[in-house]
């Protein structure tokens, strides 16, 4: 049985070095000892790829082959490949990218705190000045509930209870709750009849 390539290339690298140091029978031990448990057939095929090329004296067997490839001898390199750098580069760019995205969503969020802020002025604005006269000055009569007084649509407004129901320009509001009137007179939408 041949191994597969990458198995028989990590084996050469982990016995190669151990070739010389010990007698043939017990470099094969230490090979059967590997948690791959290879069969004596398979170890044979590693002493074999391990064993130096007797027409090329120092150098190791690197023509055992597997069924569709043939193995070479492996050649440590303390350079990184280019793919790594590759992969490196690009993971950097990744990680530039994400940090822009970051900074680009906290503006986002600070731009959105600023307009709560601001919105939120505006609206206690609006609702303090209510309705004004055409002098600018705001009416207290208006922005203040009074329950025993008659209240009408200044206009076409929505039912606050039915959305679908429209309230015509001079409909009695009264009925409709004072939370309603309050807030329809400092939008100018009700008046007091």
């Amino acid at each position: 049985m041949k191994l597969h390539l990458a198995t028989l290339k990590s084996a050469v690298v982990k016995y190669g070095p151990l070739y010389g140091t010990m007698p043939e029978t017990a470099l094969k031990a230490e090979i059967a000892k590997d948690e791959k448990n290879f069969t004596e057939e398979e170890i044979s095929e590693v002493f074999e790829a391990i064993k130096p090329d007797d027409s090329n004296p120092g150098q190791s067997n690197t023509t055992a082959t597997t069924s569709t490839q043939s193995t070479e001898g492996v050649l440590l390199i303390s350079e990184e490949p280019e793919w790594v750098q590759k992969v490196i580069d690009s993971y950097n760019e990744a990680k530039a990218s994400n940090n822009k995205l970051l900074e680009s969503n906290e503006q986002v969020l600070s731009g959105i705190e600023n307009f709560r802020t601001a919105a939120n002025d505006l609206i206690k604005g609006i609702s303090a000045n209510g309705v004004k006269s055409e002098k600018g000055e705001v009416p207290k009569a208006i922005l203040t509930f009074n329950p025993e007084a008659k209240y009408v649509a200044t206009g076409p407004i929505k039912h606050p209870h039915d959305i679908e129901k429209l309230i015509k320009k001079g409909d009695n509001v009264t009925k409709l709750g004072e939370a309603f009137i309050t807030d329809m007179l400092a939008r100018g939408g009700v008046e007091e009849a």
